[in-house]
């Protein structure tokens, strides 16, 4: 029998509040080791995102909407990011073990989900829909990348998921140092489950370890640019390798399922 961690209730994890942040709490809480960053995008008024560590909250620039209706009763609120993205106080440095989740809701074809690429020749590790090309490309697929001038080296799933419904993904890099991207060392997982995927290889190649050469942006790649139409919730990163226990963890918390 596969055990489960030990979470019975999302909301009365130990004796939190009933509360809109009582989620948040119980993540820190269970899966603090490596986490890095957590914005879970619950505001309702303003443009300042807060980062639940208190290391560095995200500033909205352009079009977003706070406030909007989020994945679930446990998380009701989301940001809806339109033309507009949020800069976080977060860098990427010298990574090799890399996780990043949040739930998910678009029908856009491409478009960055949390990317840093700041400036010409540096690239980061980023999330992102569509394949290789200009803004991402194409087709609605989840991606990871190391995201660089003239190359996109990373993993894709195989299954589209822009269809307009609330969607948790996390995606994950374990590969070593002196290692590619190219060497399929990557996951995604997608409400809860690991899901199929290719590795794409672009121009160019890159190893490990990633920096991101400045902050990582929500919705956006580092530059402004390459913005994503969709609402998202809770966008949370860790500097280690997150395991499908942990993934289906994140998913099950937020749906009650473990009560």
């Amino acid at each position: 029998m596969i055990s489960r961690l030990p979470v019975p209730s999302p909301l009365a994890e130990n004796g939190l509040p009933q509360s809109k942040s009582a989620y948040d709490q119980s993540l820190m809480r269970q899966l603090n080791v490596g986490l890095k960053g957590l914005w879970p995008l619950q505001e309702t008024s303003g443009t300042t995102l807060k980062d639940s560590l208190g290391v560095g909250d995200a500033t909205i620039t352009g079009t977003a909407t706070v406030g909007q209706a989020g994945p679930t009763d446990f998380i009701p609120y989301s940001v809806n990011f339109n033309t507009g993205y949020a800069t976080t106080g977060y860098s990427q440095v010298n990574l090799i073990k890399y996780s990043m989740a949040c739930w998910f809701k678009t029908t856009a074809t491409s478009g960055m989900v949390f990317g840093g690429r700041t400036s010409v020749g540096v690239g980061s590790l980023s999330t992102f829909f569509g394949t290789d090309g200009g803004g991402g490309g194409g087709n609605g697929r989840p991606r990871l990348v190391a995201d660089g001038n003239s190359l996109a080296i990373g993993y894709s799933t195989i299954a589209t998921y822009n269809d307009g419904n609330w969607h948790h993904g996390v995606w994950v890099c374990d590969t070593a140092s002196g290692l590619s991207m190219s060497n399929g060392h990557m996951r995604i997982y997608i409400d809860g489950a690991f899901v199929a995927g290719v590795t794409q290889d672009g121009a160019g190649a890159q190893n490990a370890p990633f920096s991101s050469g400045g902050a990582m942006q929500i919705a956006a790649n580092g530059r402004g640019t390459e913005t994503l139409v969709c609402n998202l919730a809770m966008v949370s990163v860790w500097e280690r390798v997150l395991s499908e226990k942990e993934a289906a963890w994140l998913y099950r918390c937020a749906t009650g399922a473990n009560r």
